[in-house]
């Protein structure tokens, strides 16, 4: 069982930082953050010992609006890889299953508002995931 935590964060080095940092939040395997801080400084949403960030590969203009933070001491490395989407608010990890179980796919959206984002998503994954 893989726990997840979802959450909006509203762009606040604070909320980002406490949920990073919050002893409860050591029991969840995946973080799906959205507007989570993003530092100009670093040029990346913050990092943290205990977390693999993962975002976005594909470039935009604006900061990353969605991002994933892998639980270091609950999934190796070796067990989950970025799956790449052609949007911008768009992050996505496969984690890899072991010996004859499929690889779990998850996926966070940052879905702005007055624009459908869900729409293209899915007709990208039905071209392109492998069933």
């Amino acid at each position: 069982m893989i726990k997840i935590l979802q959450c909006n964060l509203g762009k606040s080095r604070e909320t980002t930082d406490s949920i990073l940092n919050h002893p409860d939040s050591a029991q969840f395997a995946v973080l799906l953050l959205q507007e989570q801080y993003y530092s100009p400084y670093l040029n990346s949403s913050l990092l943290h010992h205990a977390w693999t960030l993962i975002e976005s590969a594909t470039l935009s203009e604006q900061p990353p609006r969605s991002a994933i933070y892998v639980n270091n001491n609950l999934i190796n490395t070796n067990a989950f890889q970025q799956y790449h989407v052609p949007f911008s608010d768009v992050t996505a990890i496969e984690i890899l299953g072991s010996q004859g179980q499929r690889p779990t796919l998850i996926i966070n959206i940052y879905n702005p508002p007055r624009n459908d984002l869900i729409t293209p998503l899915r007709k990208h994954l039905q071209e392109h995931l492998n069933h």
